[in-house]
């Protein structure tokens, strides 16, 4: 479960990881202490895009339903 995408995390860890051999992260649009921003889940996306993982995510309006 990806938390907090920081660059570093998108650049150095999640490929790491791809390369143990997890072939998925998941990701939370809600949830106070779980959800990532638009811009986060799109590095997210971009750095599963590089190493082939997929990537599951909880899709609710964050905004809409604080």
């Amino acid at each position: 479960m990806v938390t907090d995408p920081t660059d570093a995390v998108v650049s150095n860890e999640l490929p790491a990881i791809a390369e143990g051999g997890v072939g998925s992260f998941k990701v939370f649009l809600t949830y106070d202490l779980l959800h990532v921003d638009d811009g986060q889940f799109i590095s997210v996306l971009e750095a599963a895009k590089r190493t082939g993982a997929i990537v599951c995510v909880h899709c609710e309006n964050y905004e809409a339903i604080r």
